[in-house]
């Protein structure tokens, strides 16, 4: 399998996880709002509560570490007198860094 073809299984499977993970969410606050017409929804409320409160924890440290990971970038960026290409592609992996720090916030927004 050459790497553009495994590239793009990973990111149907990213896109799939993706898809579930806001179904899921959905069906925790259908069911929130519902679980108090039925004692038996609590505890499965309970349960999608426990997995949303695994997810932002899950999150918020993916989130502390690409902050690290971005903070020593700068930090060796501005430090080291490297070459121009190295300091290109530190940039670029920054630059790749702040995305994926905005795509965690917003999907720790989304579960918040």
């Amino acid at each position: 399998m050459n790497l553009a073809t495994r590239d793009l299984n990973i990111d149907a499977l990213r896109k799939e996880l993706e898809c579930r993970k806001r179904f899921m969410l959905e069906k925790q606050r259908e069911i929130e709002k519902t679980k108090n017409e039925n004692a038996y929804l609590q505890g499965v409320a309970e349960d999608y509560n426990t997995y949303k409160n695994h997810l932002l924890k899950q999150k918020r440290e993916q989130l502390r570490a690409l902050q690290t990971i971005s903070n020593y970038i700068s930090e060796t960026s501005s430090n080291l007198k490297q070459s121009e290409h190295v300091l290109q592609e530190s940039r670029m992996q920054q630059r790749e860094i702040l995305s994926d720090i905005e795509k965690i916030k917003a999907e720790i927004n989304e579960l918040l």
